[in-house]
């Protein structure tokens, strides 16, 4: 227990302040982020459906895709 409250100790000292512009940035990549993902489902509700799809579905499909496979090789 008492290593765990001293590794909070390190974090909150090595914290850096955010401001109003770092809170508005991290509010965007939020709603960003659900934001694709709902486009992720709703174009695979789609895509499941029965009969002829327009490839604009696709095309929006496949760049939903690649941001997450993007967001996935950054982040590892």
């Amino acid at each position: 227990m008492t290593g765990y409250i001293l590794s909070l100790g390190r974090l909150s000292a090595m914290w850096i302040p955010q401001d109003a512009v770092h809170k508005l940035k991290i509010a965007l990549h939020l709603l960003q982020a659900i934001l694709t993902f709902i486009t992720g489902c709703m174009t695979l509700a789609i895509l499941t459906e029965k009969g002829n799809h327009d490839s604009r579905v696709q095309w929006c499909f496949a760049l939903v895709s690649l941001k997450c496979a993007y967001v996935y090789r950054s982040i590892d």
